[in-house]
């Protein structure tokens, strides 16, 4: 029978990890200079956190699904007129960069 690798499955039993404080908090810091950081800060981002690039982009990802609850739950209106549907600028790049991704 065809291992896991043969079958284009990696790290199958590779538990995933929390990020640490410090990661965080580079991440975080990152995040408040631009909640879409183009391909370029990303790449350097997870060379610098030694992670993949499209770990990277999913919690960007993520911090902005989360940021928008908080507004959502707090009854904040976000910066730019939204009726509440995804940004179309940020769905365009979200696309974008999983054409560029691995």
């Amino acid at each position: 029978s065809p291992s896991p690798v043969d079958l284009g499955v990696q790290d199958v039993n590779k538990k995933r990890k929390r990020a640490t404080r410090d990661e965080v908090y580079i991440l975080r810091r990152a995040f408040m200079t631009n909640p879409l950081p183009s391909q370029d800060v990303r790449l350097k981002l997870a060379q610098q956190l030694d992670w993949t690039p499209r770990k990277v982009k999913i919690w960007f990802q993520n911090e902005r699904a989360k940021l928008r609850k908080r507004n959502r739950e707090n009854g904040t209106a976000p910066d730019k007129k939204d009726n509440g549907s995804q940004n179309e600028s940020e769905h365009s790049q979200d696309e974008r960069d999983d054409t560029t991704s691995p």
